[in-house]
């Protein structure tokens, strides 16, 4: 007997017809989550580099955003009261991941403009002497790393991050600095050096970028915080933030870039899910 015949062989064909998806129809695949999902919320908590995750995430209701510049008191100073403030301030009593942005403009009022007293940071691989530093004064990579430490205290991202202890953790870097000078001296800032003395050299300003970020990565893995940071396209090829993400300012990222962010980072959560 053949088996299209057989009583298993026509049970088959039954189950067959009855589950046959429509010509044409594209399978479903099932477990790819690609965004956060509107059950599971997210909240962010940092200084002005979140400006742009709060532009970005307006109308958002799995979404918050706490700046600490902007939405708590400015007097409050110390771990302890500002997770105080925080858990007084946030709605999202409960949320799915806590995302930080602490500071983040370090290496802007080191290098943003040249300093008064030039000097070229010494590279991790080869010594600490500088591969282009002539004429500069040397300052060896590990002297500059404990600089960006003691302006990133350690205790104090992991006391907002044990404030929400079932929150997935993330650490948001901030945006890349600017290429272009023209941003920078129509609103130089106060506190970034005197636009005056010109531009620092780019090369100056990516290492210290790059130092700051291989503090607060270090940091983020000690908390046991997945480091988010920008990538292509929103940097170009040389590590400087891409004319159409950076805001008015010479620091900051548009809501474009809060955006794109944004998304990522909701990816991301969706995925840990």
């Amino acid at each position: 007997m053949k088996f299209r015949s057989s009583p298993l062989g026509r049970r088959i064909g039954l189950w067959r017809k009855i589950y046959a998806r429509p010509a044409g129809e594209t399978p479903v695949k099932k477990n790819k989550k690609t965004a956060v999902p509107a059950n599971h919320s997210v909240l962010f908590i940092g200084h002005s580099h979140v400006s742009c995750i709060a532009q970005a995430a307006q109308g958002k209701d799995n979404i918050e955003v706490i700046n600490l510049r902007k939405d708590i008191s400015e007097k409050i100073s110390g771990a302890s009261e500002t997770v105080a403030a925080v858990l007084d301030k946030v709605t999202l009593k409960k949320p799915d991941a806590v995302c930080l942005c602490i500071r983040g403009n370090a290496h802007s009022i080191w290098g943003l403009a040249e300093h008064p007293f030039p000097f070229s940071i010494g590279d991790a691989h080869y010594g600490s002497v500088p591969q282009n530093g002539s004429g500069r004064q040397i300052i060896p990579y590990e002297l500059m790393k404990e600089r960006f430490e003691v302006a990133y205290p350690a205790h104090f991202n992991i006391s907002l991050y044990e404030a929400f202890p079932f929150a997935k953790r993330y650490c948001l870097d901030a945006s890349p600095p600017v290429a272009d000078w023209s941003k920078v001296e129509v609103t130089p800032g106060g506190y970034f050096g005197d636009p005056n003395l010109g531009p620092a050299p780019d090369d100056l300003r990516l290492k210290l970028y790059q130092v700051q970020r291989d503090v607060l990565r270090e940091r983020a893995t000690l908390d046991k915080a997945v480091f988010v940071s920008a990538r292509t396209p929103l940097i170009d090829e040389r590590g400087f933030l891409t004319d159409e993400y950076h805001d008015t300012d010479p620091t900051h990222g548009n809501e474009k870039y809060g955006r794109a962010m944004l998304k990522r980072i909701c990816d991301m959560v969706g995925e840990q899910s």
